[in-house]
């Protein structure tokens, strides 16, 4: 590694940096990208995964049986093969990894349109002027996402409903909401 690393200009010696002036010039250096950068393919990684399971799920889910009752033969069958709970357990997951992705974009995004990260090629949050009357894009594209993100981010799944006042009431007492968690899941991908 010491051979490796030998001459890069991203090393500091900690000898070298003894007194407040030269630590608060080191610092103002950049010595080492940012995580959102750095670290792309970690926080990634899981979300492609991710998607890769939810894709099996629900390859699963729509090629079995779904009927209810299901006849084989000469036989009726009631079972639940119509719960949704794969599809809702797999779209809450997937949530979650739409949450991080949109994480890393917004990473991306204030690097991109922060002018203390940018070298001052962009104006702060592209706002040329009037910073306090003008929200700029920080505030109608990054916290516009963060507030639907996290109303939509509650999973569905492990909630139920209980029908009390019909006739249904004692064999529909947990259902899925499947479909809440896929709505919400779709909404957040596109």
């Amino acid at each position: 590694f010491r051979e490796l690393i030998h001459g890069s200009k991203l090393l500091r010696n900690i000898e070298d940096l003894t007194s407040d002036e030269k630590i608060d010039s080191a610092i103002a250096e950049k010595i080492q990208d940012k995580y959102s950068m750095r670290c792309l393919a970690q926080q990634l990684g899981p979300v492609e995964h991710r998607i890769a399971d939810v894709r099996a799920v629900i390859n699963n889910e729509l090629n079995s049986v779904s009927d209810n009752p299901v006849i084989i033969g000469d036989k009726v069958k009631h079972g639940g093969h119509f719960d949704g709970t794969y599809v809702g357990d797999a779209m809450d997951c997937l949530k979650l990894s739409m949450r991080r992705l949109a994480y890393v974009m917004r990473a991306y995004m204030r690097n991109v349109t922060d002018s203390k990260l940018n070298n001052e090629m962009l104006p702060t949050y592209l706002i040329a002027k009037d910073p306090g009357l003008n929200n700029g894009i920080q505030g109608l594209v990054g916290l516009a996402f963060d507030a639907v993100y996290v109303r939509l981010l509650k999973e569905a799944s492990p909630d139920s409903v209980f029908a009390l006042n019909d006739h249904e009431a004692a064999n529909q007492d947990v259902v899925s909401l499947g479909i809440h968690a896929a709505l919400s899941a779709s909404f957040m991908v596109d």
